[in-house]
């Protein structure tokens, strides 16, 4: 997109700035232009994959190298232009959320009841269906089950126990009346529900995001993942992770770029961040079951809510 721009632009503006990629050639290639300003919309909690470097700061590092102004310069003004509310979800759930997974000073003041936690998985889809019956409720579920029906396999696609779903179909289309379908119980990955509005989301917290109790923060678990944007090969001689791809016609990955660095801090936000994401997604109300204990009693504590 932003290679299309036209020369001498008195303004671009770029929405979802945290997902560029190669940060400097891409606004480079604004600037050589001869664009005279650029706003960039951006959210340092809503980076999700690998690659991606549109953070606040890289992008503040990227003016002063450049000698090229840039606001915010200083803490008021960053105030300023920070967005305090989200408008998606509850104001309670927006800011549970942040303490949940960025915040670790004073805890909570209220309870976040938009939020319910079910023992058991079986207690969560009869939520979800009664829900469903009356409004826009779907499953968003973490990328941990290969979308093997994408690939136009037959079967389930995600498995647990006696619950077994596809994952929201492939097409944009399909997707609209799939989101307006309420009927329709195939589960929303990460990617398709990011820029969706619901009422309610039903969401299975699998094991690639735990709670270590013993060192009290969050670990990522990138082998948990089916998600083509994290199937990487770590290089141990360079230590670089180099993206990959998923083949069709060799029914493999294969490696299509030589790539970047990426330390566990990284992939523990990363992976944060798509929980956050997917857990902001509903208007009213979100349940949540946990495959692990420990995460569960975690979130339960600082959220200040009981299980169902």
């Amino acid at each position: 997109y932003l290679q299309e721009i036209s020369r001498n632009q008195n303004l671009v503006v770029v929405d979802e700035a945290h997902r560029i990629t190669k940060l400097e050639d891409s606004l480079d290639e604004v600037f050589e232009k001869g664009t005279k300003m650029v706003i960039l919309l951006q959210d340092d909690h809503q980076m999700l994959r690998p690659g991606e470097e549109g953070t606040y700061h890289a992008i503040k590092e990227y003016a002063n190298r450049k000698k090229i102004q840039f606001s915010p310069v200083n803490l008021e003004e960053e105030k300023l232009l920070t967005l305090i509310d989200e408008k998606r979800c509850s104001d309670k759930l927006f800011r549970g959320l942040t303490k949940l997974f960025y915040d670790d000073s004073d805890s909570l003041e209220e309870t976040v009841d938009c939020v319910k936690v079910f023992n058991d998985l079986s207690d969560l889809v009869k939520w979800k269906d009664e829900q469903a019956s009356k409004s826009k409720t779907k499953y968003i579920f973490p990328f941990c089950w290969r979308w093997k029906s994408r690939n136009g396999q037959e079967g389930k696609d995600i498995v647990i126990d006696g619950f077994s779903r596809q994952w929201n179909p492939a097409d944009t289309d399909e997707q609209v009346i799939w989101l307006n379908d309420n009927k329709d119980d195939r589960v929303a990955c990460i990617y398709t529900s990011q820029g969706l509005d619901m009422d309610n989301v039903a969401l299975v917290w699998w094991d690639d995001l735990v709670w270590d109790d013993v060192n009290s923060k969050w670990i990522g678990n990138i082998d948990k993942l089916k998600d083509p944007a994290f199937r990487s090969v770590y290089d141990k001689t360079t230590h670089r992770w180099n993206q990959t791809k998923w083949d069709r016609r060799t029914k493999s990955d294969v490696i299509v770029e030589d790539g970047f660095s990426l330390s566990q801090e990284d992939i523990d936000l990363l992976i944060k961040n798509t929980y956050y994401v997917m857990l902001s997604r509903p208007r009213k109300r979100v349940g949540i079951w946990f495959k692990n204990e420990a995460t569960k009693k975690h979130v339960l504590d600082v959220l200040r809510i009981k299980a169902e």
